[in-house]
């Protein structure tokens, strides 16, 4: 749980839990928030974000739940 109008990091690991480079991902995120291509997801409002990382084809996904208490 992380409160409205913070950020957080997303990062994409390997199968062996490397993290991967931003520039090998392509972020997406639905939601109250919207994620820019370094992977810092920017909340808007409270409710679940999906964040979304797309790596060679493959992808990803997880869920955010922000609060709507600043």
């Amino acid at each position: 749980l992380t409160r409205m109008g913070s950020t957080v990091q997303a990062v994409a690991l390997d199968s062996a839990g490397k993290a991967l480079p931003h520039s090998a991902v392509i972020w997406m995120c639905s939601g109250r928030a919207w994620i820019d291509q370094g992977g810092t997801v920017h909340s808007l409002g409270g409710g679940e974000i999906r964040v979304t990382a797309w790596v060679g084809g493959k992808r990803a996904d997880a869920t955010i739940t922000m609060s709507s208490e600043g």
